[in-house]
């Protein structure tokens, strides 16, 4: 990921790329429709959905870097307490290991080759305004050069 000094400013410069993997990020609502990342309400709870590709070969040791936008707060799917959502496919992966941290989630697992993995986590619209949404990032921890960055934008939490 290239960043500029813009970024400071709230402008991200980064180039989307596909080599090995392929990462992708949606926000959904708890009914499982697409929600658009410009009108999200405050206090609104978001779907995170990542899907992730190998589609040449077996990828092990593959990290998810999923950066959130300042305006949105991940809830711990390790909570009890959280709606269910019945919805979620039967076949969504499982990673190895999953770290929660203030700003971001990462996710670490191996992917075999040709399949289609997704993920869904929670977050929250907790801040009014308008924020940048940093890129997705995937890459073999061990074979940098297989790696993937995308999805990117602008995310604005509005009044109900």
């Amino acid at each position: 990921m290239t960043l500029t000094a813009d970024d400071i400013g709230g402008k991200l410069s980064f180039t989307e790329e596909d080599r090995g993997l392929t990462v992708r990020r949606r926000y959904l609502d708890s009914e499982g429709v697409a929600l658009n990342a410009d009108s999200l309400i405050h206090g609104q709870m978001v779907v995170v959905e990542v899907v992730l590709r190998a589609p040449g070969q077996v990828v092990q040791n593959v990290v998810v870097n999923d950066m959130l936008p300042a305006g949105l707060e991940i809830e711990n799917p390790r909570l009890a307490s959280r709606a269910p959502l019945p919805w979620l496919p039967d076949n969504a992966v499982e990673p190895d290991y999953i770290d929660i941290r203030d700003d971001r989630l990462l996710i670490f697992l191996d992917l075999p080759r040709g399949t289609e993995r997704k993920f869904y986590y929670a977050a929250r619209a907790v801040t009014e305004g308008e924020f940048v949404l940093p890129p997705i990032l995937a890459e073999c921890m061990y074979e940098p050069a297989l790696r993937s960055v995308s999805s990117s934008g602008q995310v604005r939490v509005i009044r109900p």
